[in-house]
């Protein structure tokens, strides 16, 4: 770990007990600096790990749903893709799909630029992300009692949030099957409820 290099003295020493207590106390501080500074950098590392990993499985989980709306888009464009509507919806969806993923991407490179909650209407994302799931086999439907509320909120991130709870949702239920995103006032807070019948 170190060692301390002891130059010729100008004169004579006689080392005694005494210089080599002083010796091995000098010592064993730098070695307890060292002990310190490598503890510490093992708990960083390990803290550096914890946090990677977490935001290792939200990526994944982003991409997976990404994918599966993707891939719902794909499935569906086998029989609708002559109709306009349906032009218009798949354009829509891999644009925000493309969105999202280079969001993700300014993420993961750190660059992501923070910025300060702004008043958010709750229903309108939620809207955006029942709209994302339009021709699966699950049917995803809102409720809306919460006319005129505003949330200090990125809207960005209850986006994504939303959607991985919606499909959780789809996933625990079968085609056919009802999805309700739900928001309420509950005095000075908002509820957002997602409720399926899996």
């Amino acid at each position: 770990m170190g060692f301390v290099l002891l130059d010729r003295a100008n004169h004579k020493v006689d080392l005694d007990w005494e210089a080599f207590e002083l010796l091995r106390a000098a010592g064993r501080q730098a070695a307890s600096y060292l002990a310190e500074e490598s503890s510490t950098r093992a708990l960083r590392d390990s803290e550096l790990l914890n946090e990677y990993s977490k935001r290792f499985a939200f990526v994944i989980h982003d991409i997976k749903n990404l994918a599966s709306q993707l891939g719902l888009v794909v499935s569906n464009a086998r029989r609708y893709i002559d109709d306009p509507d349906f032009q218009r919806d798949m354009l829509l969806t891999v644009e925000d799909a493309v969105a999202r993923m280079n969001h993700l991407l300014g993420q993961l490179k750190g660059d992501a630029q923070q910025s300060r909650p702004r008043g958010v209407d709750p229903n309108m994302i939620v809207g955006t992300v029942a709209a994302g799931f339009r021709n699966g086999p699950v049917l995803v439907a809102t409720h809306n009692e919460a006319e005129g509320c505003a949330l200090a909120i990125e809207p960005e991130r209850l986006k994504s949030a939303l959607t991985h709870i919606t499909q959780n949702a789809i996933e625990a239920s079968t085609p056919g099957d009802c999805v309700v995103i739900a928001t309420r006032r509950r005095g000075a807070h908002l509820v957002i409820e997602v409720t399926d019948q899996g």
